[in-house]
């Protein structure tokens, strides 16, 4: 797959903006974890909120994975690495109309498989 060198691609694929939110949240909750723990408060207050906070994670990151690998089956894996874009319409190389980034149909198709095996 030949990529127009002025867009860069995400290093994990396409990841909404909530995961990382949640990541950074996670961290943060671990801050407090440890402030609340030196100042002699409950820690199983503590404790209870970073459980939360991870079941939250997960359950997006899950979510994020299975409603990926939907959009993967319905568009025979042709969606766009960069953005998202389904393909299907498009000829078998060229641009994509939403980001720019040069593709091909079967390199498309061969990268979402490296990453993600069959869907």
């Amino acid at each position: 797959m030949t990529v127009d060198h002025k867009h860069r691609e995400p290093p994990f694929g396409i990841l909404p903006g909530r995961f990382w939110l949640c990541v950074w949240a996670t961290v943060g909750i671990i801050a407090i974890y440890e402030g609340v723990t030196r100042f002699g408060f409950s820690t199983w207050i503590a404790h209870g909120v970073a459980l939360i906070n991870a079941l939250v994670v997960g359950i997006l990151v899950v979510r994020h994975i299975f409603r990926l690998r939907h959009r993967l089956r319905q568009s025979d894996g042709l969606l766009c690495p960069q953005c998202g874009y389904d393909l299907r319409a498009l000829p078998e190389e060229g641009a994509c109309p939403e980001c720019g980034i040069r593709y091909e149909h079967a390199a498309v198709r061969k990268r979402w498989r490296w990453h993600h095996g069959t869907w």
